[in-house]
């Protein structure tokens, strides 16, 4: 296939994905609980099934996609056109009601989640493997990133601000009608998006191993050859920089109702912590033509870090302020997406050159899995300091609550990327 990838259009798959799985990760928990009926700890324990499990089929579907014969549409290529539908579906089932007694209603969950998270994993892993072979110079693959890994942004976005009104207007007033009917109208331009990056991606031709003879134990060789310890720290910053970009949202309605005493810039503040990061994004590729992968993400690392503690100096004392350093910690999480990926990717290609061996799929996979943690993380974490330092919903909190509040949203994040500061700093990366 000689034709160039549209990078542009290829970069629609990622917008395409997000605006659904944006509504699954926003939104299903309150419909479990609130709408379907089913019990808060019944539905926690669901969500950790489903993370666990993503913890045992991630690097499984990712030795899968690498088992896959290169044919005449691309090695990974195809498998886009096939799970982006079927992701969206699934997504779609998981916010239907039908009446059965609560333990039907849990392993209807269960079923339709689980399922929902394996085929968002075939579709997701092949996507970022897919970069890796995309018939374009470096250049291009990079703005290709870059676009992608803002799109998500854009995409988390748009569900967030709009999804509940679209549920309101489309059920009248009954949200076991809306919550589905609101689903199917991101999930239909989500698949056309995913089609779209189909169509519009384009394969390199990469001379590899028959994949199809090579055992799944002979798969997992393959993998550990390509793992490199360097490759390992990257993941755990991967961990690290997933965390802090979902950190921001999480704690977001706490720290402006509670800690900041304005419910009403909640939706300026969810666009100072995402927005900020999706334009960010858009520039990555530009500024990584300047300076080196590992240099511009200790930079981004260290000026989100800074505007993070700033967040602690200046506290409630100036909402404009504190939205500014928001914005900053966003734009440096955001550029830092960029050199992030295209870091797992060049080792990823040397220790496969050094040792003669590709596993493409497998590492973008085990990425995958590692924003994964990091984002589950999120959760737990605030959880965490909120319950130590006494914080009670929907009440008046004390100076120890609401301190326990400004930790999360500042000296957290800043330590974390501290931490990953440190690490870039240890990685050993020969330039080109």
């Amino acid at each position: 296939m000689n034709k160039e990838t549209n990078v542009v259009g290829f970069s629609m798959g990622s917008l395409g994905n997000n605006l659904i799985s944006g509504v699954v990760g926003t939104y299903l928990l309150t419909f479990y609980t609130e709408v379907y009926g089913i019990p808060a700890f019944a539905a926690g324990v669901i969500m950790l099934l489903a993370k666990i499990w993503d913890a045992v089929n991630d690097p499984m579907i990712g030795m899968l996609a690498d088992r896959r014969k290169p044919g005449k549409n691309g090695k990974y290529r195809p498998m886009l056109r096939i799970f982006g539908p079927l992701f969206a579906l699934f997504a779609v089932l998981s916010f239907c009601s039908p009446e059965l007694p609560i333990a039907g209603r849990i392993v209807w969950a269960c079923v339709t989640y689980i399922g929902y998270g394996m085929l968002f994993t075939c579709f997701d892993v092949p996507f970022w493997a897919c970069v890796n072979r995309l018939n374009v110079n470096t250049e291009k693959r990079n703005t290709a990133i870059g676009m992608a890994r803002s799109m998500i942004m854009w995409a988390m976005l748009i569900s967030s601000m709009f999804f509940t009104q679209i549920a309101g207007v489309l059920g009248n007033g009954n949200d076991r009608m809306g919550y589905p009917l609101a689903l199917l109208a991101f999930a239909v331009p989500g698949v056309i998006l995913m089609l779209i990056c189909y169509r519009s991606a384009r394969e390199t031709v990469v001379e590899e191993p028959q994949a199809d003879h090579i055992s799944m134990i002979q798969m997992f060789k393959n993998l550990f050859k390509v793992l490199t310890p360097q490759l390992g720290f990257t993941y755990i910053v991967a961990m690290l920089a997933g965390l802090c970009v979902t950190l921001g949202p999480t704690v977001g309605v706490y720290f402006m109702l509670y800690y900041m005493g304005d419910v009403s810039k909640i939706s300026l503040y969810m666009f100072c912590c995402i927005g900020s990061v999706a334009i960010a994004s858009l520039f990555g590729a530009s500024i990584q033509k300047r300076i080196s992968e590992k240099k511009l993400l200790i930079l981004c690392c260290a000026i989100s870090a800074v505007a993070n503690i700033g967040i602690w100096f200046v506290g409630n004392q100036g909402m404009v302020i504190t939205l500014v350093l928001v914005f900053i910690s966003g734009l440096g999480c955001g550029i830092a997406n960029v050199p992030m990926i295209s870091l797992v990717l060049k080792m990823a290609n040397r220790a496969a050159k050094k040792n003669n061996t590709r596993a493409d799929a497998s590492v973008m996979s085990l990425n995958s899995l590692a924003t994964k943690i990091g984002q589950a993380l999120a959760s737990f974490f605030p959880s965490l300091i909120l319950t130590a330092t006494g914080y009670v919903a929907n009440a008046e909190q004390t100076d120890s609550a609401l301190r326990g509040i400004l930790i999360t949203r500042s000296v957290l994040p800043a330590v974390l990327l501290a931490i990953a500061v440190v690490i870039v700093a240890a990685i050993r990366v020969r330039e080109d």
